[in-house]
């Protein structure tokens, strides 16, 4: 299996979106590929054939093919042995959407988190929207290649109308009565995601996460597992090595220090995390990173 990441893009700041294209040769094992993580995925395939499982359901693929995935589903995408195919993904956390600084609200992600009996993951071929949303992708992916005035702005705008479609032409999402509710839960997840990536460089226990928004541990961890698709110790580890692999790209800092500003309390325990959330040791990952520039 050889994957060429042709493009990744990510929009700085508090609040972050990534965009990166793939394009993936030979035979990928399921087992090797089934992943979950902290972020929403919105993909489209560019070209060649597959399949993806995602949850419980196995989905064919084909060029033009739009899925949306939530960061509960685990999912792995497996094309055959001669097979070329190539994956353009959108990949947004919650907080992107319904931070408090902007006007934007939880209703934009209904799509992944109030989902009907209707819903499929792969959007449906034949909904006269459907060409519209790839349309936008396509756009999308234009704004981040070329990067034009204020092109993370227009990313953001494009991507918003994709959601938008999504409510309004697919029966995927039920009417949620309780939008009160819903919101003052999303608030109660912004805080405490916002205090780790605020405090992600020091020792961030289960119970002052817990208090931040006056739950018990037990209660908190399936609470914070049901908007962000992963424990919070395991959360905590993937934004420490994210932001590990932004100093690895961009600055001349070694292992050690690197380690250090990122919350570990070890270069051991630095580079096991590293790899099993990106397959690779941090000095592999940054060798692989810059002689694919």
């Amino acid at each position: 299996m050889i994957i060429y990441e042709s493009n990744n893009t990510r929009i700085n700041g508090k609040y972050t979106l990534d965009f990166s294209s793939h394009t993936i040769e030979g035979e990928r094992r399921l087992e090797d590929v089934i992943d979950v993580h902290s972020k929403l995925e919105l993909s489209i395939v560019g070209y060649g054939t597959g399949k993806y499982y995602i949850g419980d359901k196995i989905y064919d693929m084909k060029k033009n093919d739009v899925f949306i995935i939530s960061n509960t589903d685990k999912h792995a995408l497996v094309m055959d042995k001669d097979e070329t195919l190539k994956n353009i993904v959108i990949h947004f956390e919650p907080r992107f959407i319904w931070s408090d600084n902007n006007n934007f609200d939880y209703r934009y992600l209904k799509i992944f988190f109030n989902r009907s009996k209707n819903f499929c993951h792969r959007l449906d071929r034949h909904n006269e929207a459907t060409e519209k949303i790839i349309s936008l992708f396509y756009e999308i992916e234009d704004e981040f290649n070329n990067k034009p005035l204020e092109y993370e702005l227009m990313a953001k705008v494009k991507l918003m109308n994709i959601l938008v479609l999504l409510l309004r032409h697919y029966n995927y999402v039920y009417d949620d009565k309780d939008h009160y509710q819903f919101k003052k839960e999303v608030q109660s997840i912004n805080k405490v995601t916002d205090y780790i990536h605020e405090n992600f460089d020091k020792k961030i226990k289960l119970e002052d996460l817990a208090a931040i928004v006056h739950m018990n541990t037990s209660y908190f961890s399936t609470f914070f597992k049901k908007f962000n698709g992963l424990a919070p110790s395991e959360y905590i580890s993937r934004i420490r090595i994210s932001k590990a692999m932004e100093l690895l790209e961009k600055t001349d800092k070694n292992i050690i220090e690197i380690c250090g500003m990122c919350g570990f309390n070890s270069t051991a325990s630095f580079n096991k995390m590293f790899k099993k959330i990106k397959h690779l040791t941090p000095s592999e990952y940054k060798k692989q990173y810059f002689n694919q520039k």
